[in-house]
This record gives C-alpha cells, structure tokens and sequence, in this order.
C-alpha cells in the first residue's frame, strides 16, 4: 500500500512481508495513481494563485479606472460650472447696457423739463433778488 502526503515528491511503498518479491504490479498503478492526485493537486494550487493574482491585477486596473473616471467627471464639472458663470456674466453684461441705455433715455426725455423748470427758477430767484434792492 502506498502513502503520501500534499506536496510530497516520494512515496513509502510497504509491502507485505517486507521484502521485494512481496511487490505487486497493482501498488504500481496505485503510486501511478497518487502521483497523478498530487500532480492534479498542484496544478490546481498553481491555477487557483495565478486566479487571485489576476483578480487582484483586476481589481488595481477597475480602481484606477474609477480614479479616472471621477477626475474626467470632477473635470467636466467645473468646466461646464465655468461655462454657466461666463455666460450669465454676458447676460448681466446685456442687462446692465440695455438698463444704462433705458436710463440715459429716460434723462434725455426728462431734461427739457427739468431744464425748463431750472431756468424758472433761476428767473424768479433773480426777480426776487431785483425786488429786494
């Protein structure tokens, strides 16, 4: 009969009554059989690391690729926050030239009168004046 363990390269083989010609052509395809068990077994440890190595290289490459994403998406952001300002400081800008001009239309309409007013006035200080010398 013949044992072994994980990770074993060797095989104890006993036999009955101890002695070579006690060694049957069976216990051949049994340690044939073993050795193939723990060649299966390494290939599967083997496989099963190289599984968590590409899972971690996986995993490095998805965070990255998140980082960039968030950085793209915080980029694109701020750029269309700049855009939203500098267009309402152009529309500010439209409003304050339209309310600048309507002002000055507005004085322009009010001037003659109170120009008219300003020149009575002045006559009339003026005549007052007269009278009181």
């Amino acid at each position: 009969m013949a044992f072994a363990t994980k990770g074993q390269t060797s095989f104890k083989v006993f036999h009955k009554g101890g002695n070579r010609e006690s060694f049957k052509p069976r216990d051949f395809v049994a340690k044939k059989e073993l050795d193939l068990i723990l060649e299966t077994e390494e290939k599967a440890e083997r496989e099963i690391e190289e599984a968590r190595q590409k899972a971690r290289e996986i995993l490095a490459e998805a965070s990255k690729k998140a980082d960039q994403i968030i950085a793209d998406a915080t980029k694109a952001a701020e750029n269309k926050a700049y855009e939203i300002i500098e267009k309402a400081k152009r529309q500010a800008d439209v409003i304050l030239e339209s309310s600048v001009k309507e002002a000055r239309t507005q004085i322009g309409k009010m001037k003659p009168d109170t120009m008219d007013g300003f020149k009575d006035a002045v006559l009339f200080v003026a005549e007052r004046v007269k009278k009181a010398v």
